[in-house]
This record gives C-alpha cells, sequence and structure tokens, in this order.
C-alpha cells in the first residue's frame, strides 16, 4: 500500500496534476477533478492500483514459509478437533429450565441479550409487569448483556439462539431459553412457578 501510494503520487507529481479537495471515498477523485488533470489522476490512481498488486502478490509469494496441502489439511484437521471439543463443552455444561426452580428462592432474574439494551429490556420490562399483576413484589428483574450479568443472578432469560453464548458464560446458573420476550410459554410458566413458590 504504501509502495502503491508512493508510486500514485510519483505519477500525479510527473503530470502536475492534482484535485481541489480531500476526497472519500474513491468515487470521489473524479468529481474533485479539474478538467486538465484528469488523465493524470486517473493514471495515477492505476499506477497506485498496479504497483501495490504486484508488490503484495510477490510478498504473498515468498512468504508461503514452506506451507504445503499437507500443512492446508493439518490445519483443516485441527479446527475440526478444536470445534468437536468445542461442542462437548457445550454438551456437558448444566442447563436448567422452569422445572427445577422451585428447588431455592428466586431473588434475581436477568433478562439478557447481545448488547443489552433491545430486546432483553423490552423482556424484563414485560416480565415485572406480569410479576405485579400475579402479586409478585419481592424479586428483582433486569436486564442486560450476555456477559454482563451478575453473578447473583438466581435465573437467565436468553433467546434460544444465543443460549449457546449464555451457556458459556453462565454454565452454573438456571438457564431459560425462549423464542419470542414477550409472550413465550416458558415465561408464563415461569411466572406460574414462581405464584407456587
Amino acid at each position: 500500500m504504501i509502495a502503491g501510494s508512493m508510486s500514485g503520487i510519483a505519477v500525479f507529481s510527473l503530470f502536475d496534476a492534482g484535485l481541489v479537495a480531500g476526497p472519500s471515498p474513491i468515487f470521489s477523485y473524479l468529481a474533485l477533478t479539474p478538467r486538465d488533470n484528469f488523465l493524470g489522476i486517473i493514471l495515477g490512481v492505476l499506477v497506485a492500483a498496479v504497483v501495490s498488486f504486484i508488490i503484495t502478490s510477490l510478498i504473498l509469494k515468498f512468504d508461503k514459509k514452506g506451507e504445503d496441502e499437507e500443512d492446508l489439511e493439518g490445519s483443516i484437521e485441527r479446527s475440526k478437533s478444536m470445534k468437536s471439543e468445542g461442542k462437548q463443552v457445550l454438551g456437558n455444561v448444566n442447563h436448567n429450565d422452569t422445572d427445577n426452580i422451585s428447588d431455592k428462592k428466586i431473588n434475581k432474574i436477568s433478562f439478557v441479550c447481545d448488547a443489552g439494551a433491545g430486546s432483553s429490556a423490552l423482556g424484563a420490562t414485560t416480565f415485572r409487569k406480569r410479576l405485579k399483576k400475579a402479586d409478585i413484589a419481592d424479586i428483582e428483574v433486569k436486564h442486560y448483556r450476555i456477559e454482563d450479568a451478575p453473578q447473583d443472578s438466581d435465573i437467565i432469560v436468553v433467546h434460544k439462539d444465543l443460549l449457546d453464548r449464555a451457556r458459556m458464560a453462565h454454565n452454573d446458573k438456571t438457564i431459560i431459553s425462549i423464542e419470542n420476550y414477550i409472550d413465550d410459554p416458558s415465561l408464563v410458566k415461569l411466572v406460574d412457578e414462581l405464584k407456587n413458590d
């Protein structure tokens, strides 16, 4: 890139060509080119691109460091091995649901999502209203980014698409996966369980 830029600037200097302002993105070059500078600008950009391509090709060609197809196959095998180990780790994580929440006192429920500000916030607000309707007032319900859910959370509620990520971050917690943050059967079941407790 540096050599390409130097080459392009050399061509601009050679043709005494330049722009009237700083271009961004590349398509602005022609819009900002004075009428008598088109040839120099276009050639400068082309020369810069060609030089960058040639030097990059040479670097890639000489930078193989003896890698061959066997190394590639070995890398693929190692990658597959790591993926299967990751699946085994996730498979061994204890995933709980609403069937065993009656075993302990529930004080804090954390709704989690990718950013912690959108769907989980909506879900937490809706769930607080459900608890209020059910006359359950002593449970704290808040929303967080998955990795930021507090360690003292008794239950973590997460969308099913983010379940594996939640399991990795909170493998010792009761995790309830849902499909809909507002009206999911698992949330209705959870309220019923809490009411019975």
